[in-house]
C-alpha cells in the first residue's frame, strides 16, 4: 500500500482519555513537540517515548505528572 495526502504534525499538547467518565481530557504540554510516539501511564505519571519532530526523531523520554 501507499499513502497519499498525509501530512503529520508535531504538536506539544496532550489529550488523557478517563476510561471510567468516558470523556478526554487536557493533559500537561509536553516538553518537545512530536508526532508517531508511544505513551505510558504509571500510577500518577504519564511517559512519552520517542516519536520524530518536523526535523528529525526524538530520541528521549519524557515523564509528566498527573493530577
Amino acid at each position: 500500500g501507499y499513502f497519499r495526502d498525509v501530512l503529520w504534525f508535531s504538536v506539544d499538547w496532550v489529550r488523557i482519555y478517563e476510561c471510567e467518565n468516558r470523556h478526554w481530557l487536557d493533559g500537561p504540554a509536553l516538553q518537545k513537540s512530536r508526532h508517531s510516539h508511544c505513551s505510558i501511564g504509571l500510577d500518577s505519571a504519564l511517559f512519552v517515548l520517542g516519536g520524530s519532530m518536523d526535523e528529525s526523531l526524538v530520541a528521549d523520554v519524557e515523564k509528566l505528572v498527573l493530577g
